[in-house]
């Protein structure tokens, strides 16, 4: 959690899947920070990220919300 404060503190995007030379599960999903804290449990990482303003309603790639994962686990 101290991690995710320092980068939302040096200003990380909320609402953008990482892109890189390496293809991951997060870049072909197009899964946000707040769609991969929700899909591992890291309840304390989707609080601060809602916090700070992270989209609820951003749709992945396979059309997928942080909200939609939210009321499946719950």
């Amino acid at each position: 959690l101290d991690v995710v404060e320092i980068l939302l503190d040096a200003g990380a995007e909320l609402n953008i899947a990482p892109a890189g030379e390496v293809a991951d599960e997060l870049n072909i999903t197009g899964w946000t920070p707040l769609y991969a804290a929700m899909k591992t449990r890291q309840f304390d990482v989707v609080k601060l990220l809602l916090r700070r303003g992270a989209n609820p309603n951003a749709i992945t790639k396979l059309g997928s919300t942080p909200f939609l994962l939210a009321s499946e686990i719950c």
